[in-house]
């Protein structure tokens, strides 16, 4: 990025020579993340040595220990801090860490760090140890994008509740968030942008195929504008869109059923099948009782994006609920029914 000589000159002013050559020069190090507090606080991590605070009493770096061989400060990819003031710093493998005041009273402020990590012994850990980004709403939730999934954190129970692509994500491996002025949640991935409702806790997903830049993002390579405009930076450039400007296909397609099976083969008209006219045109099917294991396939008769299409189904008296399911998985299938 070509900088000013006016603003060479601001920065050389703030970070000059003898500190800048102190971090990197002493300590060898590459500046990995940069980030400003709203206490006005500089933080950096510098890669292979941890986490440092930018003293300005004695304008020196100085180390900043989450724990005590800086294990988890070297790791640290993400530092948030949310309307109450608490600092979140995300991790690659070594999970989120939350920053909160210790109980007492000094001469300083002290603090003491939670630690949240995947335990597959307890459902509702995080699901991930490596935090891509964090994101508060205006209703204060709080959600975590990982390379497995959305997560969101629960403050009443000290737990967190998982979206992933079985619950309609393009793919698992979220890279950032962003809130819209409707309350949905944007979410870059490497398999497309996804609008998630956290009310209806729904997606829509939105492909290469509808003029986004490509189905890879960057980590956090987002922002949003005052006025509510999202860019999202990505393998092949950068999308810049207003939500409210995007309209949704309200039209839903009929239906049909393509094909009908018993014992996982193709059942045509003639002789004793059960079909007397082709699938399309039957309204009622009898079958034996030993004819217990059978299957429909269905399709949407709209060819925009037919990969995209959602699909519920339902047989009454077997059914207790629709079942959801996707363009790659067009079927229904039901066996030992009661005759």
């Amino acid at each position: 990025m070509p900088v000013s000589p006016q603003e060479a000159e601001k920065l050389a002013s703030y970070l000059d020579r003898e500190y800048y050559s102190e971090v990197l020069g002493a300590k060898g190090g590459e500046v990995s993340y940069v980030y400003t507090d709203r206490t006005d606080t500089l933080w950096c991590v510098i890669y292979k040595e941890g986490l440092y605070q930018f003293d300005r009493r004695c304008r020196q770096f100085v180390p900043y220990d989450i724990d005590r061989d800086q294990s988890v400060s070297k790791e640290i990819c993400l530092i948030y801090q949310d309307r109450s003031g608490v600092i979140w710093f995300g991790t690659v493998g070594k999970g989120l860490v939350k920053r909160v005041p210790a109980d007492g009273h000094g001469a300083e402020e002290t603090f003491h760090f939670i630690r949240y990590q995947r335990n597959d012994d307890v459902p509702n850990s995080i699901s991930s140890n490596t935090i891509h980004s964090i994101l508060e709403d205006r209703e204060g939730n709080f959600w975590i994008a990982t390379d497995l999934g959305l997560n969101r954190w629960d403050a009443g129970t000290d737990s967190f509740i998982h979206f992933r692509m079985s619950d309609g994500l393009p793919s698992d491996l979220i890279y950032g968030i962003l809130e819209d002025d409707q309350g949905n949640l944007w979410l870059s991935t490497n398999h497309g942008l996804s609008k998630f409702n956290p009310n209806t806790r729904t997606f829509k997903n939105y492909f290469d195929e509808v003029q986004i830049q490509g189905n890879v993002y960057g980590i956090n390579a987002l922002c949003r504008r005052r006025n509510g405009e999202m860019f999202f930076g990505g393998e092949n450039g950068l999308n810049a869109f207003h939500p409210d400007s995007i309209r949704e296909n309200s039209h839903i397609p009929s239906i049909v059923i393509t094909d009908f099976l018993l014992f996982n083969k193709s059942v045509t008209p003639g002789g004793k099948s059960p079909l007397k006219k082709t699938i399309t045109e039957t309204s009622e099917i009898l079958l034996a009782h030993d004819q217990d294991v059978f299957s429909f396939e269905f399709a949407a008769l709209d060819f925009t994006h037919p990969e995209q299409n959602k699909y519920a189904y339902k047989m009454e008296g077997v059914d207790p609920d629709w079942v959801y399911t996707d363009a790659s998985r067009r079927f229904a299938t039901y066996t030992r029914l009661s005759p």
